[in-house]
C-alpha cells in the first residue's frame, strides 16, 4: 500500500490517530496543522493539494470549542463552515477524495429513535450549526466526498474526558457527572482504522462511525474510575444540574446503518475495549 494521504488538522487528536494507523498500514501521512495549511485559506489549500500531490484528504480540521463557539460564532463558522467548503471545492476540483468529520451535534437529540443517516438535523449550538452548514457546503459541492459523523472521542495527544476526569480525582474526592445524555465514547485509533476502512469504499455521503455500546458520561467516569483503581464518591445529575453556554443532544446515539448494512463492515469494538486500550497507554 502507497497511499500518500493528507490529513487537515494533523496535529489533533483525531489526526494523531491517524498518523498512527496509516504508518502501521504502510500507508504515507501528510499531517498538517493550521500554520502550514489554514482551511479558511483556499490558497493554503490549493499550494498543499498541488505540493503534497494526495490520493486521499482527510479533513479532520475544526473549531471544536463547543461552549467557547456561543460567543466566538464567526471563528466557528469561518472553520466549520466555510473552511469546509473551501475544502470540498478544491478537492473536487482537483479529483482528490475527500473523507470530512462531522459530529452528533447535528441533531438536536430529543428523538426517542436511534439516528440514522438521513435523520432529520436540528442542531441546537453554534458549533452544531456550523458543522451542520460544513455538511450541506460539501454534499451541494463535492458528491463523491464522505462525511463521518461521530461523537465522544478520546485519544493519545488531546485533551479528552477521560483526562479530565484522572485530573479531577487528584483534587476531589467527590465528582458529580451527568446521567442523561447518552452516547459511544469513541476511541480515536479504532476510528481512525475505519477511516482508512472507509477509504477504500466507493461509496460516498453520510456515515455514522463510533465505538459500538452506549453508555452516559457518568456510565464512562464510573468505567474509568474502575479501571484505574480509583475510589471516589461519583454522583448521577441531570443535565440541568450542569448548565453550559451551549446545549447538548441528550439522546446522541448514532446508527451506524451505512458503515454496517451498506458496507457490510463489522461493528468497531465497543467503548470499553477502547478505554482499557486507551489506559494501557498510560501507564
Amino acid at each position: 500500500m502507497n497511499d500518500r494521504i493528507l490529513i487537515l488538522g494533523g496535529s489533533g487528536m483525531l489526526g494523531q490517530a491517524l498518523q498512527y494507523v496509516l504508518q502501521n498500514k504502510g500507508a504515507m501521512a501528510i499531517p498538517l496543522n493550521r500554520s502550514s495549511c489554514d482551511i479558511t485559506k483556499p490558497a493554503d489549500i490549493e499550494k498543499q493539494l498541488k505540493d503534497q500531490q494526495p490520493q486521499l484528504v482527510i479533513n479532520c480540521a475544526a473549531y471544536t470549542k463547543v461552549d467557547l463557539a456561543e460567543s466566538e460564532e464567526q471563528e466557528a463558522y469561518a472553520i466549520n463552515a466555510q473552511g469546509a467548503k473551501n475544502v470540498a471545492k478544491l478537492s473536487f476540483k482537483h479529483a482528490i477524495p475527500l473523507i470530512h468529520i462531522s459530529t452528533d451535534y447535528v441533531f438536536d437529540g430529543s428523538s426517542e429513535d436511534i439516528y440514522k443517516e438521513s435523520a432529520l438535523c436540528n442542531p441546537l449550538s453554534v458549533y452544531g450549526k456550523s458543522k451542520r452548514i460544513g455538511e450541506e457546503y460539501i454534499l451541494k459541492i463535492n458528491p463523491t466526498a464522505k462525511i463521518v459523523r461521530t461523537q465522544w472521542l478520546y485519544g493519545p495527544g488531546g485533551g479528552n474526558f477521560v483526562q479530565t476526569m484522572l485530573r479531577l480525582s487528584q483534587s476531589h474526592s467527590s465528582l458529580s457527572v451527568v446521567s442523561d445524555q447518552i452516547g459511544s465514547p469513541t476511541y480515536t485509533r479504532h476510528l481512525a482504522l475505519a477511516l482508512y476502512e472507509l477509504s477504500h469504499s466507493r461509496s460516498s455521503g453520510i456515515f455514522h462511525i463510533r465505538s459500538s455500546n452506549f453508555a452516559s458520561w457518568f456510565q464512562f467516569a464510573q468505567q474509568i474510575f474502575s479501571l484505574c483503581g480509583i475510589s471516589i464518591d461519583l454522583h448521577a445529575i441531570p443535565t440541568e444540574n450542569f448548565p453550559r453556554p451551549a446545549p447538548r443532544p441528550k439522546n446522541a446515539r448514532l446508527a451506524m446503518s451505512r458503515w454496517i448494512e451498506e458496507l457490510q463492515n463489522p461493528p468497531l469494538p465497543n467503548w470499553q475495549e477502547g478505554l482499557k486500550e486507551y489506559l494501557s497507554l498510560q501507564e
